[in-house]
């Protein structure tokens, strides 16, 4: 945990980006998980609203 608190604080003050952050981190890449995020969010409003209107239903 103090590694990633130690990477938000660098990226906080100008000294890295999130790019680099991830690529040191875990050799991932920023764009593709923000990408992957977006999906996964949008994704899970619908399931949510599935479950919403399931739960309405009974």
């Amino acid at each position: 945990m103090q590694e990633v608190d130690a990477a938000i604080k660098r990226v906080d003050a100008g000294f890295s980006t999130a790019q680099e952050e991830t690529a040191q981190m875990t050799g991932g890449d920023y764009n593709r998980n923000i990408k992957l995020h977006m999906t996964e969010a949008k994704r899970k409003r619908e399931v949510d609203e599935i479950g919403k209107a399931q739960t309405a239903g009974e």
